[in-house]
């Protein structure tokens, strides 16, 4: 699913202005294999904070809690978690309650750690948005609702951009293929490297578009790599981006 949510939730707290507050919430999926995701998000709670509040106000409890749920199809920080929650807190003082209003969480789609079964399955069906993975209320309302939206034409618009997302993993290749040929330091050496790179690029393209139905049969893996023309991996980049399941995929190629 490539669909971001914000939502606002209106709660009741004792002690604000009329005992009512504003939650904000972005629910978003990255794709990005690249960029810095803490210092992402404090520039998107700066952005946030400073569209919320207007110039010169100085009541600064008018700014809403922020809950940024970030969801990725690989692991963050390296621990196997299904979610990581980060607050700001106080080193010196464990107890301190440093309420600042800023919630960060990052799902990993394929972590194996913490959570709970209801977090386990949205997860799986983020992950793999077929109808067999809406297997609980939740799942099977998200489901509906994404089934709705996609055929409407703005959004149907929007999925071009998938191919803008196919062409910076591909830059991301060529650009290792640069950086290795002059690590060659030979002309001979640059053209292969920035060529292997391209093919390289290209594959993995393929293989993170194929991730999202599951695991990667071997012999699929092993066929990109044996594959030495650019102009087919190409082809099947395409096609990978067309396909709906693993099995569809393999018998195009």
């Amino acid at each position: 699913i490539r669909l971001d949510v914000k939502a606002e939730e209106t709660v009741y707290r004792p002690g604000k202005e009329g005992d009512v507050a504003v939650n904000l919430y972005d629910i978003e999926p990255h794709l990005r294999r690249s960029g810095d995701l803490p210092r992402h998000n404090r520039f998107y709670q700066a952005m946030t904070d400073s569209s919320r509040l207007p110039s010169g106000e100085k009541d600064y409890e008018r700014l809403p809690d922020l809950y940024v749920l970030m969801i990725l199809d690989r692991d963050p920080f390296g621990y196997g978690q299904m979610v990581y929650s980060i607050r700001n807190r106080c080193e010196e003082v464990e107890e301190l309650a440093y309420e600042d209003g800023l919630h960060f969480y990052y799902f990993n789609t394929r972590g194996e750690l913490g959570g709970n079964e209801e977090i386990r399955r949205m997860l799986k069906y983020l992950q793999d948005s077929r109808e067999e993975n809406a297997t609980d209320e939740a799942t099977r309302c998200l489901h509906g609702y994404t089934q709705r939206v996609k055929i409407q034409p703005e959004v149907r618009q929007s999925y071009m951009l998938w191919e803008e997302y196919v062409e910076e993993l591909k830059e991301e290749g060529r650009e290792e293929g640069r950086q290795e040929g002059r690590r060659e330091g030979r002309a001979e050496g640059r053209q292969e490297g920035k060529q292997e790179g391209k093919e390289e690029g290209i594959r993995q393209s393929i293989l993170d578009l194929l991730e999202g139905y599951g695991d990667i049969p071997e012999r699929i893996s092993e066929r990109l790599y044996a594959e030495k023309d650019s102009d087919i991996l190409r082809r099947w980049l395409k096609l990978a981006a067309r396909a709906d399941s693993l099995e569809n995929f393999e018998a195009e190629i």
